[in-house]
């Protein structure tokens, strides 16, 4: 399936509402308590236990569900996971 992406920053939109001059990287806002669908899946972000802000996301399709973030995958000398990473992974685990 095709998709193509931009910029969105996740937040909780009552605590921290869209600044008066938005982030000129950030295409648009999402409030971390509205879900995101992509298709008929359902991705849910929810905040995590961080130093930094940080989130989790909760994602339900097709009648399964699993629960995902960066933590336990790693880049050299950063300590998060890139996409390219996250895909062979995947592969390797034989996610579908």
């Amino acid at each position: 399936m095709p998709v193509s992406f931009d910029a969105c920053e996740i937040r909780d939109l009552q605590r921290e509402p869209i600044p008066d001059v938005p982030d000129p990287i950030v295409g648009h806002y999402r409030d971390i308590n509205t879900p995101t669908m992509v298709g008929k899946t359902k991705i849910q972000a929810f905040e995590v236990f961080h130093p930094d802000p940080c989130l989790g996301y909760r994602i339900e399709h097709n009648g399964h569900t699993g629960v995902g973030s960066d933590f336990g995958l790693s880049r050299l000398d950063w300590g998060h996971g890139c996409i390219e990473d996250v895909v062979e992974m995947a592969d390797k685990c034989n996610v579908k």
